[in-house]
């Protein structure tokens, strides 16, 4: 599997990224990066779809030596599988203006939700989640979300719904990717000259 695919609009403009799998066993985010990778047109900027963790994902597990999702800090040395990804990952999201990283859940009956920082709220309240909520990047430091953040950009984790209602889960994570495109203008049709 090519673990990162990019999308060319024909006008310049943001540079987005969307995760899927940075946690193997939430196919959600997966699932939607298989949609797009053969599905999506921009009209502007270039949008990263990107399977984060892609042992984790072929072994259906939730990592393989530890939490991709706590990986995400420029100083990070360490040796794992997941730390040498989070590196390669890093460099795709230091040319980003957004990260959008879809994720689900083990709780059944919960509702979807966004975690982000005040920077993001405008996109995260347009989602269809029953809760944004910020503060994570302290509590659960160098995560997607965080590391965007502290890079004075946009970084979304969408928890899209349980694992276990996944057509649920993708329909939220579908209009949330409609919305997260649109903000930034890469999917309207405009006219200019090049």
């Amino acid at each position: 599997m090519k673990s990162i695919i990019i999308r060319r609009g024909k006008f310049s403009g943001k540079t987005l990224a969307i995760f899927g799998g940075v946690h193997g066993d939430e196919e959600v985010g997966v699932k939607i990066i298989d949609e797009l990778k053969n599905g999506l047109s921009l009209e502007e900027g270039t949008v990263y779809l990107v399977y984060a963790n892609t042992e984790a994902i072929k072994k259906k597990k939730r990592f393989v030596e530890r939490d991709l999702n706590r990986c995400f800090f420029s100083e990070n040395k360490n040796s794992s599988l997941e730390d040498r990804r989070a590196r390669k990952l890093i460099k795709i999201m230091d040319k980003c203006d957004a990260v959008l990283d879809l994720h689900s859940f083990s709780d059944q009956g919960s509702d979807a939700f966004a975690i982000c920082e005040k920077n993001a709220f405008e996109i995260a309240n347009k989602f269809k989640v029953a809760v944004v909520s910020d503060g994570w990047s302290e509590a659960e430091p160098n995560g997607t979300d965080g590391y965007m953040f502290d890079k004075g950009k946009i970084g979304i984790c969408l928890e899209c719904g349980p694992k276990n209602e996944i057509n649920k889960s993708l329909k939220v994570a579908r209009h949330a990717v409609e919305i997260f495109l649109d903000h930034f203008g890469c999917k309207k049709n405009k006219t200019k000259t090049q």
